[in-house]
């Protein structure tokens, strides 16, 4: 393994920014997998019996209350490990339903992902009962893998988008009419944002390019938070033309795994005198 790839994998990870990450991943993942009790099941849990698991022990109160209680104990830093890893458990139930599906596939992936480190040497309840805060939380690549889940996501929307049907703005005009969740018609192959009316096809070739650059420029130091900034810009807009559930809260949230820092400082200060 190459010594740069090795450092980008396996440096210690920032205490700080993984409690961060801890703290408000857990609060967006409560508000993304909520209401518990609602929703049609997605096609790959139809199976007779698995739907009355659901209604009969998974989408009622005790078990949300379970769940939310795991995830009180993973953003409090309450032996972050388990508890964490408990959370993901009793949250992935939740994940394959209709319509709030890929939003809380990011977040449980996240929450998975981030319960391999140990958050709670920082802002956590353990240092409350006697533990020592420490800085050895584990290795960088659990966040690597949040950072390349997101990435794929844009990237993976904006290959999906680059057809010529899609650019030219007419599959986009057939989607205003025919699916529920658009709030607006562009039969007329116009789109109307803040009184400007805009070619569907500029619109639709201006929305792969941003998804491009959501996909990319996020892994360039220097263009991470202009990249969050047009992200942000870019998922407001999206409010005003379609409802995707929670997916706009839960990829914006994800902007942090970028913007605050993945490397411990020590581990920085020994890749500086190393490069020398």
């Amino acid at each position: 393994m190459s010594p740069r790839l090795e450092e980008f994998l396996f440096a210690p990870a920032n205490a700080r920014s993984v409690a961060a990450l801890r703290i408000g991943l857990a609060a967006v993942a409560a508000f993304a997998f909520y209401p518990y009790d609602t929703g049609a099941l997605a096609t790959l849990v139809q199976a007779p019996w698995l739907v009355h698991l659901y209604r009969d022990v998974i989408q009622t109160k005790t078990y949300w209350l379970l769940t939310m209680a795991a995830l009180a104990a993973f953003a409090a830093g309450l032996w972050s490990r388990p508890a964490g890893l408990l959370a993901a458990l009793l949250l992935a139930p939740y994940v394959p339903i209709q319509g709030v599906m890929i939003s809380r596939y990011l977040l449980w992936f996240a929450v998975t992902a981030l319960s391999l480190l140990c958050s709670d040497r920082r802002w956590a309840l353990r240092s409350l009962i006697g533990f020592p805060q420490r800085n050895d939380v584990g290795p960088t690549w659990p966040i690597r893998l949040i950072q390349l889940q997101l990435s794929t996501l844009y990237l993976v929307n904006a290959i999906a988008k680059s057809s010529p049907g899609y650019l030219s703005g007419g599959a986009l005009a057939a989607m205003s009419t025919r699916l529920p969740n658009f709030l607006v018609q562009c039969a007329d192959g116009l789109f109307t944002l803040a009184g400007i009316s805009i070619p569907l096809g500029i619109a639709a070739a201006a929305t792969v390019a941003i998804e491009y650059c959501l996909a990319i420029g996020f892994w360039f130091p220097r263009l991470r938070w202009p990249t969050a900034v047009l992200g942000a810009v870019f998922h407001a807009g999206l409010t005003r033309l379609i409802t995707i559930a929670a997916l706009d809260i839960a990829s914006v949230a994800l902007y942090a795994a970028f913007l605050l820092p993945v490397r411990s400082p020590r581990a920085r200060v020994a890749s500086n005198v190393a490069s020398r």
